[in-house]
């Protein structure tokens, strides 16, 4: 599969092998590959369980909002530059990550100070923060410790469901914080020594 993918694309070098549904009947192998031109995007070969091409996007032609989206792509993911491209997308990334509940919790506070608190908006920006990450956690350590592939979904909506009215049932905002944050860092400690286990 490799080498009919190199013959489809003597240019390009390969990026990325991705096997899809391992073990079962539609399984798929999908070959990545990237030419010279980084505007043009990377080429995909799929094949099935018993080596059959069952797509190539060599043969499609590509539509102008295609090429424009595939144009994209190096800079959303920061494939130009070098390394030094790739840690300042990271250390953007961290940045954001702290600008955004900071600034909503200083907002917040601001209001409280002037004279108009807004006590629920507060308890919830609370468990939007420390409860979706908990919630994915979760969803991670169900992902590790079943083969459903239904649970981490439903035990993602259970636990944010539970934090957003968690809101409503604690009127303390600082003891709500504290104890979502112990619990992120105690299902963060499972979901590693699940992993480590597995």
């Amino acid at each position: 599969m490799i080498e009919r993918a190199r013959l489809a694309t003597p240019a390009a070098t390969i990026e990325m092998l991705d096997i899809q549904q391992p073990g079962t009947r539609g399984q798929q192998m999908r070959i990545s590959l990237r030419g010279p031109d980084p505007l043009l995007g990377a080429t995909r070969i799929v094949f099935d369980g018993d080596g059959r091409q069952i797509y190539s996007s060599v043969t499609r032609l590509r539509s102008l909002p295609q090429q424009l989206l595939l144009a994209t792509q190096p800079i959303h993911f920061g494939w130009f530059g070098g390394m030094g491209v790739k840690i300042a997308y990271g250390l953007l990334g961290i940045a954001l990550c702290v600008t955004t509940p900071t600034g909503a919790q200083i907002w917040l506070r601001r209001r409280r100070d002037k004279g108009h608190p807004a006590p629920v908006c507060e308890r919830l920006w609370i468990t939007i923060k420390w409860g979706q990450p908990l919630g994915i956690a979760l969803a991670i350590w169900g992902a590790l410790v079943s083969k459903s592939e239904a649970l981490p979904v439903v035990v993602w909506f259970i636990a944010s469901a539970a934090t957003l009215l968690s809101a409503t049932f604690l009127n303390d905002a600082d003891r709500l914080e504290r104890w979502l944050r112990i619990a992120l860092a105690f299902v963060l400690v499972a979901v590693a020594a699940s992993h480590v286990c597995r």
